[in-house]
């Protein structure tokens, strides 16, 4: 990474078609906010705060998770 972009992400906005028919807002659901360290929130964060992120993409493309 040479520079941080000065816009937002596409996916960011809302409307925004294509490949990916549905719209999540991530800070609603899953907390995930504007500060640049959650760019990457699922990434950066413990395993432990993000679940019902994973949990979801896990649930989404039905990959079977073992139970907790």
């Amino acid at each position: 990474m040479i520079a941080r972009t000065r816009s937002k992400p596409v996916g960011s906005h809302l409307g925004v078609g294509g490949a990916v028919s549905a719209e999540v807002d991530l800070k609603a659901r899953f907390g995930f906010g504007l500060p640049l360290g959650d760019h990457t929130a699922q990434c950066n964060r413990t395993i432990q705060s993000v679940w019902g992120y994973f949990d979801t993409m896990l649930d989404a493309y039905g990959i079977p998770t073992i139970p907790r």
